[in-house]
């Protein structure tokens, strides 16, 4: 299926906007990607206890880790940020490895069943910024 002209789905822009609401709301972790049949979007969103954050800078998305002792009331404190950062974070990493295994497999059985697959990864992808 070809793309449309439209550089994004809005369908999607608007679900996740109400994802990222929840997210905040209850101040959890997110690794989310929605599909439609001709576009994706895809977030990461860190919650305010964690040590790192995603800042903006001009065009760029960059990654701020917050892990001073002056950031924190206590050693303790700290320490329990961090742990938690690094345990969600590694969750995400777990978990897309498992995602691109189980796609992986899925693409294998579907060519052996005859699909003639054309899939160039990361092509064409315009990242779409809110205004």
């Amino acid at each position: 299926m070809t793309p449309p002209n439209e550089p994004f789905d809005p369908r999607l822009k608007e679900a996740m906007a109400r994802i990222k609401a929840i997210l905040m709301e209850y101040d959890i972790a997110g690794d989310i990607q929605l599909g439609s049949p001709t576009h994706t979007e895809f977030l990461y969103h860190f919650p305010t206890w964690s040590i790192a954050q995603l800042v903006k800078e001009g065009d760029k998305i960059g990654i701020r880790i917050r892990s001073k002792q002056h950031d924190y009331p206590s050693k303790e404190a700290q320490h329990e940020a961090a742990e938690a950062t690094v345990h969600f974070l590694l969750r995400f990493r777990d978990q897309a490895a498992l995602t691109f295994a189980r796609m992986e497999q899925l693409e294998k059985l579907l060519r052996q069943h005859g699909w003639e697959i054309e899939h160039d990864a990361f092509s064409g992808f315009t990242p779409h910024r809110d205004q």
